[in-house]
């Protein structure tokens, strides 16, 4: 019988919903043909397990035909994607970015990790005759669940819950694509203390935890924060009275009480 042969690359990759400022310069002196070529590059990348791609010889002309601009166009793209930092160039004279293959360096770390795995992990059924194989990487698609849920609960808790199942997918895409638990943590403190800060106590106005992680990543509009876990406000407490909150004279703003901060 023959092996199934070990995949490559990845079949999506994450494309921002807004383009960051050196894109935003592409496309500026290129217009489309600029924002084309770029996301071609994006496509030929991220096919491969290093991100590296190369320009050279019919590969150049293969990539310039697909993107649909001439080699001279690619050639000044090219050099405005180094000069900008979109892009860097590697010893084997290919091309790639920072961002690809801290991205790609993660997930093949993974995938080596689920090949060896996936020979030793047996669970046992309780019928002996149902033993059932799981393989490295739906135990490590369980762990992303895992995590997934518990930054779900803490948006739950810290902001406000609603639409699970969606947003617990979104997480997980973003942990995916190279997301780690403490940096969603910290955006979700900070959009926490952004609500505090202009004393917004509408929930109703909240962003929803499937807008914040998926559909509309709002999450990019909070950098992250250190993670405070705050416990329940002091019922006894003389400064907040209870409440948890407490407010900053002559400025109108609104702080998490000391009895709060564990």
């Amino acid at each position: 019988m023959c092996a199934r042969p070990l995949k490559e690359g990845l079949d999506y990759f994450p494309v921002d919903v807004r383009f960051d400022e050196k894109v935003e310069a592409l496309e500026s002196v290129f217009k489309n043909d600029g924002l084309a070529w770029i996301i071609k590059f994006w496509q030929t990348a991220y096919r491969t397990n290093d991100g590296e791609v190369s320009l050279g010889g019919y590969q150049g002309i293969i990539h310039a035909e697909n993107s649909r601009v001439t080699l001279e166009k690619q050639k000044e793209i090219v050099k405005l994607c180094l000069e900008i930092g979109l892009l860097i160039k590697t010893k084997g004279n290919k091309y790639t970015s920072n961002g690809i293959k801290k991205r790609l360096d993660y997930i093949m770390n993974e995938r080596k990790r689920w090949r060896v795995e996936r020979k030793s992990i047996i669970i046992q059924a309780d019928n002996p005759r149902d033993n059932i194989r799981e393989t490295g990487e739906s135990k490590v698609n369980k762990i992303y669940n895992n995590i997934s849920q518990e930054i779900y609960l803490f948006y739950s808790k810290t902001i406000k819950p609603g639409a699970k199942e969606d947003s617990i997918r979104s997480i997980t895409k973003l942990l995916k694509i190279g997301f780690n638990k403490d940096d969603l943590l910290g955006r979700i403190n900070a959009y926490r203390q952004y609500l505090d800060k202009e004393n917004k106590q509408d929930s109703t106005y909240y962003i929803q935890a499937n807008n914040f992680f998926g559909r509309q990543a709002r999450y990019k509009d909070f950098e992250p924060i250190k993670v405070v876990q705050y416990k329940p406000a002091d019922p006894a407490c003389k400064i907040c009275k209870g409440t948890g909150k407490v407010l900053i004279e002559n400025t109108g703003q609104v702080k998490i009480c000391d009895c709060r901060i564990t």
